[in-house]
């Protein structure tokens, strides 16, 4: 079977360990859905050990005038958790890639409303099979909300799912 992938906005310029609270709510998530999350790009970098060292702070804006984000790997050790987690993550670039724009179809979650909808549809049937006919799941809302309310619907508490 083809993977399953979910898309979130990873907020900028998050504290450390912030910026891991989100990356760990989203590989629950993944984990919980049996899906792919795409690693993100927009990791603050000033929390990366090699940014004075790098001279990121010299580095360009974007296209928004925003500084660059920074992706998973600029950070120390990143390979040991992609290397233990890789069937639930996918590299950053992967979403601008033709065929990652090509899957089809994909869904919106926009709301907790909607997710609730969708766990009631589901009732009984394991977390996996919410949002199972979308290629890509995109969550138009926090990913730590997300994941707190399949947490909740199934008994769990966040981070319950990753081992220490």
């Amino acid at each position: 079977a083809a993977p399953q992938f979910i898309v979130y906005t990873h907020p900028r310029n998050l504290t450390l360990a912030d910026d891991f609270e989100v990356l760990a709510a989203a590989l629950e998530l993944a984990i919980m859905l049996r899906r792919r999350f795409i690693l993100p790009k927009t990791m603050n970098c000033r929390s990366c050990p090699a940014f004075e060292p790098y001279g990121m702070a010299d580095w360009p804006s974007d296209d928004s005038g925003l500084p660059l984000g920074c992706t998973f790997d600029y950070f120390s050790r990143a390979g040991v958790v992609t290397g233990e987690w890789l069937q639930f993550a996918a590299e950053s670039n992967v979403a601008s890639t033709p065929q990652f724009q090509a899957l089809e179809p994909r869904v919106r979650l926009a709301s907790l409303e909607q997710l609730r909808g969708e766990l009631e549809k589901a009732r009984g049937a394991p977390l996996a099979s919410l949002f199972s006919g979308a290629a890509v799941l995109e969550l138009g809302l926090g990913v730590r909300e997300v994941r707190d309310a399949l947490k909740a619907a199934v008994g769990g508490i966040a981070l319950d799912s990753l081992p220490c």
